[in-house]
């Protein structure tokens, strides 16, 4: 079922938060990222990058992107990660994706693409 504005909803079954960098200097004029929360309980979908796009990012690469599907009009840049929580034989465990591209090419308008890669050792 869809909702009135065409957004599938129904199939956001995750829910992340995204956090964003600033970056600052320190004392010896050194560059210092720090991540804050941006966003909270954002539902989408996280899914691998289709074949298609996996050879945009080459083989090495590959294995470590993903695309997350999301409602259009969220707050989300490449200044941007993606941080979910994930419950795995017993154990939650927190996964980080960094944010490479935001894009609408196939649904018009309907639902947000994002450009995902993951940034921490899970696969």
């Amino acid at each position: 079922m869809r909702v009135a504005s065409g957004i599938p909803t129904h199939l956001f079954t995750d829910s992340v938060a995204i956090e964003r960098k600033s970056v600052s200097v320190d004392a010896g004029l050194s560059p210092i990222e720090t991540w804050a929360s941006h966003l909270t309980c954002v539902a989408c979908a996280i899914q691998p990058v289709s074949t298609s796009k996996a050879r945009l990012y080459g083989a090495e690469r590959a294995t470590r992107m993903f695309t997350m599907f999301t409602a259009p009009g969220q707050d989300i840049t490449t200044k941007d990660r993606v941080v979910i929580d994930e419950t795995r034989t017993g154990a939650t465990v927190t996964r980080r994706f960094e944010v490479v591209g935001v894009q609408d090419l196939v649904t018009g308008g309907a639902v947000l693409e994002i450009d995902l890669e993951a940034v921490d050792a899970t696969p």
